[in-house]
């Protein structure tokens, strides 16, 4: 077991992990990223040409320039005229080529692969696994974010550099809202999302794991396009980190919110994180969504969820049991995120599944908290002075 360090002109950034490939087994329960040599390869696929012959046709294709985006990827190539378009559904290299034959154009595409398809088994990957194939010409950059499952990216041709932050640093990473278009995505301009963290990376033969809710960015840093497969696993960490953040249904009605909130033990500081992070910013909170028609209310959002009293014992038992869960699948750093994600799907059936209303919520929800905070500090003080009154009268 070797440790690969990775160094800027001054400052050593990371150590990150390397091991020798030996199987997929227990390849998802990792908490740390690791970089494995070794790794398995599709032995007809050295290049992008290999690949022309491989797979005759693609799926969910996209050509990219330096001036306009899909989702979060984009090309760092030289300036570029060409126009950005995608292709849907199955098509073939020829229309790539077609419409990449402007200067500085940049091809990207992921071609999702079935398990009973060549490569998977080539690989061995697990039957249970998600596989994708990857092709990016150079220069692509898939933009900083993070991925449920815990995955692994095996290197076929070409180089990949991914820069890797930790969960823990998600206030840096600015991520969209968890229930916007972009969930997952940073929201970084990629020239400052590049500097954060520190880099790795993997050629032919080699793979990066990621553990699930870990953020990287990747781009391709090699001469020639890069191939790659991405397998993404199934895992208690996946399980764990969707069933926390919004697959299991709390009850309580419109009292889930504020029970949640008093179990877990929110602070006024972290809504303010969540709310300067994830919102602040972001044009007309969530009015980029398609159906304006969904964003139109004739009331307010709510202020008030009424009389709750405190949460019963078994909701506080179905959230610890969330908790619990969640760091038992090695999702301590992760939980951050997963909360702010649980804060804002409830926000969001508080008001009634209005995408506009979230932030207004948490919003009120911060007010809330703050004078609450503030009318403690001030008992707190009251009782200080009197205990000070008191001592004073004795000595008196």
């Amino acid at each position: 077991m070797r440790s690969f360090c990775i160094w800027t002109t001054t400052t050593l950034l990371a150590a990150v992990e390397v091991r020798e490939w030996r199987s997929w087994e227990g390849l998802g329960d990792g908490r740390e990223p690791v970089k494995f040599v070794g790794a398995p390869v599709v032995a007809s696929v050295r290049s992008a040409c290999d690949l022309v012959e491989r797979v005759p046709t693609l799926r969910d294709a996209l050509v990219l320039n330096n001036k306009s985006t899909f989702a979060q990827f984009y090309s760092t190539a030289p300036a570029a005229t060409t126009t950005a378009a995608r292709f849907r559904g199955r098509h073939s290299w020829s229309d790539v080529a077609t419409a990449t034959a402007c200067r500085g154009s940049a091809y990207y595409s992921s071609t999702k692969l079935d398990p009973g398809d060549p490569f998977p088994r080539e690989i061995q990957a697990p039957e249970d696994a998600r596989c994708a194939l990857w092709f990016a010409s150079p220069g692509v950059v898939a933009g900083l974010h993070f991925d449920a499952s815990p995955n692994i990216v095996l290197a076929l041709a070409g180089v990949k550099r991914a820069t890797l932050l930790s969960p823990a640093r998600w206030r840096d990473a600015a991520l969209y809202p968890a229930l916007h278009p972009a969930a997952r995505q940073s929201r970084l301009d990629d020239a400052v999302a590049r500097t954060l963290g520190h880099t790795v990376d993997i050629a032919r033969g080699e793979a990066l794991y990621l553990p699930a809710c870990y953020l990287h960015r990747v781009e391709t840093v090699s001469k020639d396009p890069a191939v790659s497969i991405n397998a993404y696993l199934s895992s208690t960490a996946k399980d764990a980190a969707t069933h926390l953040s919004s697959r299991t249904r709390l009850p309580g009605g419109p009292c889930a919110l504020p029970h949640f909130l008093e179990v877990v033990g929110l602070t006024p500081s972290f809504l303010r994180d969540v709310l300067a992070s994830r919102f602040d910013g972001l044009r007309d909170d969530f009015a980029f969504f398609d159906n304006p028609a969904a964003l139109v209310a004739s009331d307010a959002p709510p202020t008030t969820w009424g009389d709750c009293g405190p949460p019963d014992a078994s909701f506080r038992a179905s959230v610890h049991a969330l908790l619990d869960a969640a760091r038992a699948a090695g999702l301590g750093d992760s939980l951050d995120i997963l909360l702010a994600d649980r804060l804002e799907v409830e926000a969001f059936r508080l008001g009634a599944n209005n995408f506009s209303y979230v932030a207004p919520i948490l919003r009120g929800i911060l007010a809330h908290l703050e004078e609450e905070e503030e009318e403690e500090e001030e008992e707190e003080e009251e009782e200080e002075t009197e205990e000070i009154d008191e001592a004073a009268a004795c000595l008196g």
